[in-house]
């Protein structure tokens, strides 16, 4: 099983993230997305500001065979990636860097997927369509979860992120019915079964209308967390074990 090196979480988790990256190298390529960029002024002058070389490229788009090749060419001479925003860019970033065996660090600034905690990369056309769920050589050196970034996502996003979780949680029971479990697919689904009733039934709703309030609660930390951290670490439990094209759609 592969899992960030090192995992922060809280409010104001993010002004670690220059240190974080200084004892990776002192040459950072941030890939970010527009959204990310315009909440992340500040960290990013701080990365500036602390480390030796710091080169922002915004990403737009899918993440496509295409674009994972034009980074992986970028971080030529870098010491580390830093994957800043949402799942498509993050997914980009964190195989870019593996393709040109860097570490990477992950940021993410919604709780749409679990894409910030797990080694694998889902690769889109140019229009959207799925073509394959790549599993990646290593985990993200460090994963920094700062609910003051994910709070400035539209709420959309933070449901599509508990509809996704929801979904790993009941493939992950309903599976269990049909066969005896291995020992790590019971893992997985303790760990579903978990966060499915302790945290997502009781407080998603009212982490959604925290996010509407931008009211920055433990409550909404908890949930964006689950989101990210719950539905990564029980797929990654699985699938860590198991051919991932045998798995994926």
């Amino acid at each position: 099983m592969l899992a960030p090196e090192r995992y922060i979480v809280g409010s104001g988790a993010v002004d670690q993230l220059a240190e974080i990256i200084g004892d990776l190298g002192q040459r950072a390529l941030v890939l970010a997305d527009r959204m990310a960029l315009s909440v992340s002024e500040k960290t990013i002058a701080e990365l500036r500001s602390n480390l030796k070389y710091v080169y922002i490229e915004e990403f737009s788009g899918e993440c496509t065979e295409a674009a994972i090749q034009r980074t992986t060419k970028m971080l030529s001479g870098f010491d580390v990636a830093v994957c800043l925003g949402g799942g498509k860019a993050i997914d980009t970033g964190k195989a870019a860097a593996c393709a040109a065996s860097l570490p990477y660090v992950t940021v993410p600034t919604s709780a749409a997927t679990c894409a910030a905690y797990t080694p694998l990369s889902i690769l889109h056309t140019d229009g959207g369509a799925y073509m394959e769920s790549r599993r990646l050589s290593s985990p993200p050196a460090a994963l920094v979860l700062d609910p003051l970034l994910t709070i400035t996502a539209p709420p959309r996003l933070l449901s599509a992120g508990v509809v996704d979780a929801t979904a790993r949680a009941f493939d992950t029971i309903l599976a269990a019915r049909i066969s005896v479990p291995t020992i790590e697919a019971s893992l997985s689904l303790a760990v579903c079964q978990n966060y499915w009733k302790d945290v997502l039934l009781l407080e998603a709703e009212a982490a959604l209308r925290h996010n509407k309030e931008q009211n920055v609660s433990e409550l909404y930390t908890r949930v964006v967390e689950t989101c990210i951290v719950g539905a990564g670490l029980a797929g990654e439990i699985e699938l860590g074990s198991l051919d991932v094209a045998s798995v994926m759609p």
